[in-house]
């Protein structure tokens, strides 16, 4: 189950999901051209304020392995203990395996599933406790409420593929003015 915000100025009740899930230190997690191009980021942070632990903006389109690494090395830095996923798909898919990263402690490649040549896809039981994610959509996407996520591998341009239920967002808003800032293409 998970809350839903829609409708104008939906954003307005970010600060009571941020509080009612008791995260102290929020941490936004997208890409560059919805922080650096359009107010939506600098909105949330007025609403959150000192909830706030920081902003990671550079998730790209693929949800690169190295992105998605660096992100983590930012949440893990502020501390985070709520991931905002703000976008769309990549950004969505990118905040699921930034609480996964987080969480888990073995190497990516034991995290990920795995494909035998002779058998079905063994998806690794992801055991431990993750941090709860909301998600802000710029757009519509089958990844706004999934358990499963994919990054590409900048090395070998394969794809790894995440699943955990326990990602699964505890909210999701869509504000009125959120899909506007995002380019008519993607939409």
């Amino acid at each position: 189950p998970f809350r839903l915000y829609s409708g104008k100025d939906a954003l307005e009740r970010l600060p009571t999901e941020v509080e009612r899930n008791r995260a102290r230190r929020a941490f936004i997690v997208c890409g560059r051209t919805v922080s650096r191009k359009t107010p939506l980021v600098s909105r949330m942070r007025e609403l959150l304020g000192e909830r706030l632990a920081g902003v990671f903006d550079e998730i790209d389109k693929d949800t690169s392995r190295s992105s998605v690494m660096r992100a983590t090395d930012a949440a893990r830095s502020a501390q985070a203990d709520l991931v905002i996923g703000v976008g769309a798909g990549s950004v969505i898919q990118g905040a699921r395996i930034v609480t996964i990263l987080l969480a888990e402690k073995r190497p990516v490649e034991q995290l990920v599933t795995q494909y035998p040549a002779h058998g079905p896809a063994v998806s690794p039981k992801l055991l431990e406790p993750k941090l709860p994610i909301v998600n802000v959509l710029t757009a519509p996407t089958t990844a706004q409420n999934r358990a499963g996520s994919r990054m590409k591998d900048d090395a070998t341009a394969r794809g790894m593929e995440f699943f955990d239920p326990k990602t699964r967002p505890v909210a999701i808003f869509w504000d009125a003015a959120a899909p506007r800032t995002a380019p008519p293409q993607l939409i």
